[in-house]
């Protein structure tokens, strides 16, 4: 079959697709490339397919995602990349979308920003619930990333994000709620784990986005005793420290921010349950010395320039 990537109602290219392999088979025109998503694009040779099939399946939920196999028995299908279909490849992370070509659906009646959508997927990806012939799939919770279950839920007109953590200890969504990185010891901060904001109309760039998804820190799967050990870091240096000698411009740090900061974090974590007073104490005494640790980068800046 032929569809269209869409960029909210801007035609960006036309494919062939494969529904039975769930692959793009060609691109068979480029409409208006220039707003095409940055993950489809080859720096050396442009918009490919390859590219294209590659960002099509990081859309859909990882097959690592935490007892993701059994739902998808549940649901009698083989892959993830079947719930992608299901609602036109819809996020709520960016605009793009797929539909068939020369179809009259448009942007306004089907994104999930301004319409209601169900929230059947998530609660069954949430364990809340168990399948049934009934349940409504057209979800954003088929497009959503990462190893642990989460699901979209909107309250009050607003789209929330709600998502679970390990089972040692569920410290992940507590640790949502702090954020900094280097001084939360975070050792998921990949590429994929960081971005820019983009207008999408007129495609200039905005801002760097607002650091997200933080769970992966503070030693949230580190035995207690193991707090404060060295851990391989992502993605510029394989370790902290190494990374931290990369930036070279701290005179917009305003350390009387950091002042009692793992205070703050102590007092978060004291709110969940499955942690004790051992644990959290070992937590915050860790970021204090990792907060004198960025101090003692700032002072070695101003006075002796930086490293490369």
């Amino acid at each position: 079959m032929e569809f269209t990537l869409m960029n909210k109602n801007t035609e960006v290219l036309d494919f062939l697709y494969d529904d039975e392999t769930h692959n793009i088979d060609k691109i068979t025109s480029l409409i208006h490339p220039e707003y095409a998503p940055l993950g489809i694009v080859d720096y050396k040779i442009g918009i490919s397919r390859k590219a294209f099939n590659n960002w099509w399946r990081d859309r859909a939920i990882p097959a690592s995602r935490s007892q993701f196999k059994e739902v998808l028995e549940e649901l009698n299908i083989s892959s993830s990349i079947e719930l992608l279909e299901r609602c036109f490849g819809l996020s709520l992370s960016d605009q793009y979308w797929v539909k068939e070509k020369n179809s009259s659906v448009r942007w306004e009646s089907i994104n999930f920003f301004t319409n209601k959508f169900s929230e059947d997927m998530g609660r069954l990806l949430m364990g809340q619930i168990e399948y049934s012939k009934d349940l409504d799939m057209f979800s954003p919770d088929n497009s959503s990333d990462g190893n642990l279950r989460k699901k979209w839920k909107i309250i009050d007109g607003k789209r929330y994000l709600i998502k679970s953590g390990n089972t040692f200890n569920n410290q992940e969504p507590f640790n949502e709620v702090i954020v900094c990185d280097y001084i939360l010891a975070n050792y998921d901060r990949h590429y994929r784990n960081f971005g820019a904001i983009r207008n999408i109309v007129n495609l200039k760039w905005k801002k760097i986005a607002p650091i997200y998804d933080s769970g992966g820190a503070l030693w949230a799967t580190t035995p207690t005793q193991l707090i404060g050990a060295a851990y391989k870091s992502k993605p510029f240096k394989s370790d902290a420290e190494s990374q931290l000698k990369l930036v070279n411009d701290l005179s917009w740090l305003n350390q009387d921010k950091l002042l009692g900061f793992e205070n703050i974090i102590y007092e978060v974590l004291r709110e969940n349950p499955l942690m004790d007073e051992l644990r959290i104490s070992a937590i915050a005494n860790q970021v204090k010395r990792r907060i004198e640790k960025v101090l003692m980068r700032k002072r070695e800046i101003e006075n002796n320039g930086y490293e490369i």
